[in-house]
């Protein structure tokens, strides 16, 4: 049965990619074969598929690096067909086919399935920036931080993490200060609940060695100069900071035990 999968390639270095018509036994190993409904592009997809970055270790290979859909064939215990299962990370997209295809063949320990309450379309929407996002905060949590110790500083504030991220920390109670090179989308940061709205230039500008402290966590793919400098140590019981690329491969460690102690700083 064929079914179509965006294909990336590579001759010379150059990488192209095209909707083709694959074979299901062009799938690469994998005990579980999912329909998948949707996938998500994500700012890894456009580095991946632009060459920008050497994201696709192997080609000929389906772009994506998440998906969710309903399980057709399954040899893994506690997955069986119909269940409707979700997947991000695991190498999809960089040495795996990715979820930018109607089929997908991968081992069910990768796979999670969906609570009765989210649709697959759901589970997407929310995506791996969402899952980014909310490791971020749990790991910011588990390090003991709660509304009562202070603000918290989201960079990116526009991007898909960052919005997540900022939908999440104001549902919970904090007060969010978001970091953003597009200040002039500031009514969309403050209908998701930002509290305050600074440019990211002044986290980028030469600061005093030692500062007053002004945030009691960040949300952040990368630490500012700034942020760096306001930061007296990450288990010193006072400000905790983290960064959301950091947190997802820490957590993902350790919820395969990799790592003896959960994502905190």
């Amino acid at each position: 049965m064929t079914f179509k999968a965006l294909l990336a390639t590579k001759t010379d270095d150059k990488i192209s990619a095209s909707v083709v018509d694959m074979h299901e036994r062009d799938l690469m190993p994998g005990d579980v074969t999912v329909k998948v409904d949707f996938s998500t592009v994500n700012y890894k997809d456009a580095l991946a598929l632009s060459g920008y970055a050497d994201v696709i270790k192997q080609f000929p290979l389906v772009a994506g690096i998440d998906f969710a859909g309903t399980v057709e064939a399954s040899a893994y215990p506690g997955i069986s067909v119909g269940d409707r299962v979700v997947a991000n990370g695991w190498g999809l997209s960089q040495t795996h086919h990715g979820g930018f295809a109607q089929k997908a063949r991968v081992k069910g320990e990768w796979l999670v399935k969906l609570p009765d309450i989210f649709s697959t379309k759901d589970a997407m929407a929310i995506g791996t920036a969402g899952y980014t996002a909310m490791l971020s905060v749990l790991a910011l949590e588990h390090g003991g931080l709660t509304p009562a110790r202070g603000d918290v500083l989201v960079t990116g504030a526009n991007g898909g993490v960052g919005s997540i991220a900022i939908a999440i920390l104001s549902g919970l109670g904090y007060r969010v200060v978001a970091s953003t090179g597009r200040v002039e989308e500031q009514d969309y940061l403050t209908r998701l609940g930002a509290a305050q709205i600074i440019d990211r230039r002044t986290l980028a500008a030469q600061g005093a060695p030692i500062a007053t402290e002004k945030w009691a966590g960040t949300g952040a793919r990368g630490y500012p100069p700034n942020v760096r400098r306001q930061s007296p140590g990450a288990r010193s019981g006072r400000r905790q900071y983290v960064t959301m690329s950091s947190i997802k491969w820490r957590q993902t460690a350790f919820s395969h035990g990799l790592m003896d102690d959960p994502p905190f700083y």
